[in-house]
């Protein structure tokens, strides 16, 4: 086990026992590095900024700390499941999902044609 992975471990088990905003934040402090490596994971389309990602992360990790059970095995798996997910659904609620055709030029081209083919009928 990692120096880190312990220091996470323990600033889980002390806000499971205090959950307080103290202990929220250092369980925050604790994750940084793991936040940050989930925000890497997803390619930002235009307008969303890796800082949101990062937020939406905290999020995800804060909702998994009201629901993980520290009785059981794989804390951190559970709580990085709810960081992951946080994210990938923030991004389909607000990435672009629009997508223009490669051919989109030569569509409008022909529309514009059937468009004067009817007027001048």
């Amino acid at each position: 086990m990692t120096v880190a992975n312990c220091r996470s471990d323990e600033a889980v088990q002390r806000y499971l026992q205090d959950r307080n905003d103290e202990s929220l934040a250092q369980v925050i402090d604790s994750y940084e590095s793991l936040l940050w490596s989930v925000v890497h994971k997803f390619v930002c389309p235009a307008g969303v900024e890796p800082a949101d990602l990062y937020q939406t992360a905290v999020v995800g990790l804060i909702e998994g700390l009201r629901r993980v059970d520290p009785t059981r095995r794989g804390v951190n798996t559970y709580l990085y499941r709810y960081m992951w997910g946080a994210v990938s659904h923030y991004l389909r609620d607000h990435g672009s999902l629009i997508r223009v055709p490669a051919n989109s030029p030569r569509l409008h081209y022909v529309q514009w044609e059937a468009c004067v083919d009817r007027v001048a009928d």
